[in-house]
């Protein structure tokens, strides 16, 4: 089992939080107007987690395709 990096550790946890605001948001009744600074807070929450989710990942297949690349033998000319 592969050890998780801090980045990981964060990015599950904020997970958790946005997931929680989210659900407990749409259990609740409306009490009047939603004031936008609780969407802006949820909206940074998740851009936070994709953000580090989408980075780790492209950066982790880049590093693979480079050392798939730096591992096979160069091709002979024809």
């Amino acid at each position: 089992m592969q050890k998780l990096n801090s980045k990981e550790i964060i990015a599950i946890w904020f997970a958790i939080i946005a997931a929680c605001i989210s659900i407990t948001a749409l259990w609740m009744p409306p009490q009047g107007i939603i004031d936008e600074t609780v969407l802006i807070l949820i909206g940074q929450l998740l851009l936070f987690i994709a953000t580090l989710v989408g980075v780790d990942g492209a950066l982790t297949r880049l590093a693979q395709v480079m050392r798939n690349r730096a591992e096979k033998p160069p091709e002979e000319a024809i």
